[in-house]
């Protein structure tokens, strides 16, 4: 016998002849069986009732996080603008004042944050048309303000999908935020402090600034808040499942939920200056005039 193969068989064991198939053919080794297929689709079948889900929320949350970045981005503006403004605050109202003090109906504020209109149809209350219309980006940057943040895309919510129809089609508004009127913008009632610069806002972790407002209410750069307890006359947004943003005098952003069915569920019309009816009572107008400013003796306190 040839060495090689006595070699081969002390290694081995004794050569066997190889088995066939039926056919004929060598079988092949470790081949996908029909069993072996309808396991795995049964698996991932598994899979995806697991992690479908969990990225439906993620879809969800998307455009919550970028409305929260924003307010982010415009809260760093606000500040930066104060400070370079020896701690004066940007205005909010959204009229211009005349050199006697009183201001001036139809004629846009160039002091104000966000001057113009954000609501739907046309209306020329808050400046001339088409340059402060809803979806005029000129109009936005007519303002001492557009330099501290030069970026129009920050003033809109992604899930906001307003529509105007213009002279070429239908167009986005731009803008889905507003700012506390006790921030430089106006009195409305009496008793409260009216921030005008930045160390009187001596609570900034309990004071916002910018919110998300309700496509119902929307439409010039305050967002107006009685304290008298007549409940909502602005309404923050519903957008983010009941949800709305805002940020702090501190810098941050948060989002919160509504809770009570007045503000929840309530389709307009606008509400008049007496309130949404039955919104003085409930939780989420007290916890929204919690921190949204405070009695001038309390200052002091």
């Amino acid at each position: 016998m040839n060495l090689k193969v006595i070699d081969r068989l002390n290694q081995t064991g004794p050569l066997r002849p190889k088995r066939r198939s039926r056919t004929g053919t060598s079988p092949q080794v470790g081949a996908f069986t029909f069993v072996d297929l309808v396991v795995t689709v049964a698996l991932l079948a598994l899979v995806a009732v697991m992690i479908l889900p969990a990225l439906g929320r993620a879809g969800t949350n998307a455009p919550a996080a970028q409305c929260l970045n924003n307010l982010r981005q415009l809260g760093a503006s606000w500040a930066m603008y104060s400070s370079d403004s020896r701690g004066q605050l940007i205005e909010c109202h959204p009229w211009a004042m005349s050199p006697f003090g009183s201001r001036i109906a139809g004629v846009a504020n160039p002091y104000s944050w966000a001057p113009g209109y954000a609501g739907s149809g046309t209306l020329s209350s808050y400046g001339p048309l088409p340059l402060h219309s809803s979806t005029n980006p000129i109009g936005l940057s007519k303002t001492v303000f557009y330099k501290y943040y030069n970026n129009v895309e920050l003033l809109k919510c992604a899930s906001d999908k307003r529509m105007v129809n213009g002279t070429e089609g239908y167009n986005p508004i731009l803008r889905s935020y507003s700012m506390n009127n006790w921030m430089n913008g106006g009195i409305v009632g009496a008793g409260p402090r009216l921030f005008t610069k930045q160390e009187q806002v001596f609570r900034p972790a309990a004071t916002w600034v910018m919110i998300d407002e309700d496509a119902i209410t929307l439409d010039d750069s305050y967002f107006v808040t009685f304290m008298d307890g007549r409940g909502f006359v602005n309404l923050p947004a519903r957008r983010h499942n009941f949800g709305y943003t805002m940020n702090f005098a501190d810098g941050r952003a948060e989002i919160y939920k509504l809770r009570d069915a007045v503000t929840m569920s309530y389709n307009g019309p606008p509400p008049s200056g007496a309130g949404i009816a039955g919104s003085g009572n409930t939780a989420d107008y007290r916890f929204h005039t919690n921190i949204t400013t405070y009695p001038i003796n309390a200052w002091e306190n």
